[in-house]
Order: structure tokens, then sequence, then C-alpha cells
């Protein structure tokens, strides 16, 4: 039975924010359902990636606390 399971984690160390992604994709038709999510997984993960440059470009663009903020 084909499947996804995504898990997005958000931690805090030392002031410090880390998001990290991972994710499971299972599929159904032996070779031909691998092939396929070989083709959305490599879809898939490039607008995850994309996803976390723009966040990363918005996180480096706001003001840190505790840098001469209020």
């Amino acid at each position: 039975m084909p499947h996804l399971s995504e898990e997005f984690s958000l931690t805090e160390h030392n002031g410090m924010a880390t998001l990290a992604y991972s994710g499971e994709l299972g599929t159904d038709f032996e070779i031909a359902g691998q092939w396929r999510a070989g083709q959305v997984a490599r879809a898939w993960e490039a607008a995850v990636r994309a996803s976390f440059t723009g966040i990363r470009a918005e996180a480096g663009r706001r003001p840190r606390r505790g840098a001469g903020h209020a």
C-alpha cells in the first residue's frame, strides 16, 4: 500500500533554532512504483529545499532578540 510520512522538527540550542525534515515514501507496483516514487521524491525534495532556503533567508533578515532590539 502506498504511503507517505513526513516530519518537520524545530529545536533550539544556545539561542539558535534548527529546522530539520525527514520523510518516507512507500509504493506499490514493484519496479514501476519504485521508478515513479523516485520521480515524485526528487520533485518533492526540491520543493522542501526551496522552502527551507526561503525560511533561512527570512530568518536571517529578522532582528534577533538581545541584539539591540526590543
